[in-house]
C-alpha cells in the first residue's frame, strides 16, 4: 500500500511541477527548512462544551521486536499486532466514544498544508476489533517536503468533498472520527512517512529512534492530566460496542436515591490527587473527601463514587465539585424538581421569556419580555442531562432574542440563570 500511495504522489508532482514548487515555497522548504511541521490534526466541533473530548492512547512503537514495546518517551503507550508494530499516533474520543462519533464531536483537520493524493470513503465505520483490516476511510496528504501524512478511520460519509489533487491548508476540515478498518474505538490514527517512505514519529524523545527532532509546531507533553467530563448519574453507564453508550446521566433525583458521581479523566496517573465536594442548596458541604489514585497510569480513565440521599435531605440545587491538577470542575444536580436555588424555589419567571417555535424542526429563538441585569447564562441539555450548548450574555433587555442551534430529534431542557433567578423549559425537536 505504501509504494502505491508514493506512486500516486510522484505522479501528481510530475504533472504539477509549478504547483508543487509553490507549495514548497509557501512552506519554507526553499529557505533551508529540513522538513514540514504539523499542528494537532484534531479539534472539537464548534458547539462542544465539555472541558475535553479526546485522549492519546497509542504512539509509534520504536521497539521492533515482537511483543516488546517502547514509545518515543521510553514508555509503553503503544502496541504490536499480528503482522507488525504500531506506526502512528491514536487520538480516541473520550468519553462516550460511540455516542460522540455519531454526534461528530471530533473533527479531523489537516496538520500541515498539502494536496490530497488519495481519498477513501464508504467503508463500515463501527468496527470493534483491531484485526489488521485496511478497509478504512482515509485521507492521504502529500506535503512540500514530499512527506505523506495518513489520516485513518473516518466516520463513513464525513470525508471532505474535496477531490484528488485539491489543496488543503493547515487546520482545514478533512472529516470526523469513526471506527472503520482495524479499529476497536472511534479515533484518528495519524501517521507520517518521510520522502524515502520511512516512518516518522512526530514526537521527539529519548527513545525516538526514527528522527532526531520533533515534527510538531508545538509538541504536547507526554502526559496532560485533565478531567474531560464531570457527570451525575442514576446508574452506571452501559457500554455495548458499537452501540451508542447509555449514559444514565440525570439532572433530577428523588430523596432516597443513590447518586453516581463520575469523572472522566485524560492521562490519569498513579498518585494523582482529586479533591471532591458535594455542596447542599444552602452552601454547606454534604460530603467531601480526597482521592489519591492507587492505580497504574492510564491514558483514559473513569472514576465514580456513590452518594446516598435520604428523605430528610433538603430539596434544591446541589453541586458536585472536583478539583484536579489546579482546575476545579462542577456539575449541578437537583433533589426534587429543577430549578431550585439556595433551597428556595425561584420565583415564577414564565412571563419573562419565550421559546419559539416549540415543538421545532429547525432553529429556535429565545426572547426576553423583561430586562434582566448582570450575567445571564443560557444552557441546553439533552434528555440524559448532557450539556449540548451554552451561551453567556451580559444584561438583556425587553426584546432581546438569542438564536439556539438546530439539534437532532429529541427532548431537551433549555435553562437560563441570572444570579439567584433561574427558569427552564422543555424543548421538543422533531425530525
Amino acid at each position: 500500500m505504501i509504494p502505491q500511495i508514493r506512486q500516486e504522489a510522484n505522479a501528481w508532482i510530475a504533472s504539477h511541477t509549478d504547483q508543487f514548487q509553490a507549495l514548497r515555497e509557501s512552506s519554507g522548504l526553499t529557505r533551508g527548512t529540513l522538513h514540514i511541521s504539523f499542528d494537532l490534526p484534531i479539534r472539537h466541533k464548534a458547539e462542544f462544551a465539555d472541558p475535553g473530548y479526546f485522549a492519546v492512547t497509542n504512539f509509534v512503537d520504536h521497539n521492533l521486536a515482537p511483543s516488546t514495546l517502547s514509545d518515543y518517551n521510553c514508555g509503553t503507550r503503544t502496541y504490536d499486532w499480528s503482522s507488525g508494530n504500531h506506526q502512528g499516533s491514536d487520538y480516541i474520543l473520550w468519553p462516550y466514544a460511540w455516542q460522540r462519533m455519531d454526534e461528530q464531536v471530533m473533527e479531523i483537520v489537516a496538520g500541515a498544508p498539502g494536496v490530497i493524493v488519495r481519498k477513501v470513503d464508504g467503508y463500515a465505520d463501527r468496527n470493534c476489533e483491531i484485526n489488521g483490516s485496511i478497509l478504512w476511510n482515509a485521507i492521504y496528504l502529500l506535503h512540500a517536503d514530499s512527506s505523506i501524512s495518513w489520516y485513518l478511520h473516518f466516520k463513513s460519509g464525513s470525508v471532505t468533498p474535496k477531490n484528488l489533487g485539491d489543496f488543503v491548508e493547515t487546520g482545514e476540515y478533512l472529516g470526523t472520527a469513526g471506527s472503520s478498518g482495524s479499529s476497536n474505538i472511534p479515533h484518528l490514527h495519524f501517521q507520517v512517512f518521510d520522502k524515502e517512505d520511512q516512518v516518522v514519529d512526530p514526537y521527539t524523545g529519548s527513545c525516538n529512534l526514527l528522527n532526531p527532532d520533533t515534527w510538531w509546531n508545538d509538541q504536547a507533553a507526554y502526559w496532560e492530566p485533565q478531567i474531560n467530563r464531570i457527570s451525575v448519574h442514576g446508574a452506571l453507564p452501559i457500554e455495548n460496542c458499537p452501540s451508542p453508550e447509555v449514559s444514565n446521566e440525570q439532572l433530577e433525583f428523588d430523596p432516597g436515591d443513590d447518586i453516581y458521581l463520575m469523572l472522566w479523566a485524560k492521562d490519569f496517573l498513579n498518585g494523582a490527587l482529586i479533591q471532591v465536594e458535594i455542596e447542599r442548596p444552602d452552601g454547606s458541604l454534604m460530603n467531601n473527601w480526597d482521592f489519591i489514585s492507587p492505580w497504574d497510569n492510564y491514558s483514559a480513565a473513569w472514576l465514580y463514587w456513590v452518594q446516598p440521599t435520604t428523605s430528610t435531605d433538603a430539596l434544591g440545587r446541589y453541586l458536585f465539585r472536583a478539583s484536579f491538577n489546579g482546575v476545579t470542575y462542577e456539575r449541578e444536580f437537583y433533589l426534587g424538581d429543577a430549578p431550585v436555588v439556595s433551597g428556595i424555589e425561584a420565583p415564577p419567571l414564565l412571563s419573562q421569556w419565550q421559546l419559539f417555535p416549540n415543538p421545532s424542526t429547525d432553529f429556535v429563538t429565545l426572547q426576553w419580555n423583561n430586562a434582566v441585569h448582570g450575567l445571564v447564562q443560557v444552557s441546553v441539555a439533552d434528555a440524559h442531562g448532557r450539556l449540548v450548548w451554552q451561551q453567556t450574555i451580559e444584561d438583556v433587555h425587553n426584546g432581546t432574542a438569542i438564536p439556539i442551534p438546530k439539534f437532532t430529534e429529541g427532548v431537551y431542557t433549555v435553562q437560563w440563570r441570572a444570579g439567584a433567578l433561574a427558569d427552564y423549559r422543555v424543548l421538543v425537536v422533531n425530525d
